[in-house]
C-alpha cells in the first residue's frame, strides 16, 4: 500500500532528480540486489507445497511485492511530480 505524502507542497523533488538518482551506481547495485532476492524468493516458491508451506509461500510473495515497490519508487515519484506540475500549470491557466 502506498502512503500518500501528507503535504504535497513539501515534496520538493524534481523529475530530473529522480532520473539522475536511478543512474547512480548505488541505485543500480541496490536494484540488482533486490531483483536477485526477488528471483530467489520466486524460485523458492516454485519448490514449496502450497498446502504444507502456505506461510512461507505468502512471506515470499510479500517480499517480492515489496521489492518490486521499492524498485518502482523513483519512477512513481517522477510521475507524481509530473502530475503535480501539470496540475499547477492548469490552475495557473484558469
Amino acid at each position: 500500500m502506498r502512503q500518500e505524502v501528507k503535504d504535497e507542497t513539501k515534496l520538493n523533488l524534481e523529475v530530473g532528480e529522480a532520473e539522475t538518482f536511478v543512474k547512480t551506481r548505488v541505485w543500480k547495485y541496490l536494484v540488482e540486489d533486490m531483483l536477485a532476492k526477488a528471483l530467489a524468493a520466486s524460485e523458492e516458491n516454485d519448490q514449496l507445497d502450497p498446502l504444507q508451506q502456505a506461510v512461507a509461500l505468502a512471506r515470499n510473495q510479500g517480499a517480492i511485492s515489496a521489492l518490486k515497490w521499492v524498485v518502482d519508487m523513483p519512477a512513481l515519484y517522477a510521475e507524481h511530480v509530473r502530475q503535480m506540475k501539470e496540475e499547477e500549470k492548469q490552475d495557473d491557466r484558469a
